[in-house]
């Protein structure tokens, strides 16, 4: 649907954040509604020095992928 659409096209953006905890948020519920359209952006996250945010991608990534 376009709201559900419109959704993740925010959380997407939520992941450019400088704030490390919006960014968690938003990749935390990225997974949650399996967004394939964002797994691009989280793959570049990946590349972030932090470990607590790369598990979360990495978690993110594995349930969109269920």
């Amino acid at each position: 649907s376009k709201d559900a659409r419109d959704s993740i096209d925010a959380l997407k953006a939520l992941l450019a954040d400088p704030n490390r905890d919006v960014v968690l948020g938003a990749v935390k519920a990225l997974g949650a509604v399996r967004a394939r359209t964002a797994l691009p952006e989280l793959v570049k996250l990946l590349a972030r020095d932090s470990a607590e945010l790369k598990a979360a991608v990495q978690a993110a990534i594995d349930r969109i992928g269920e």
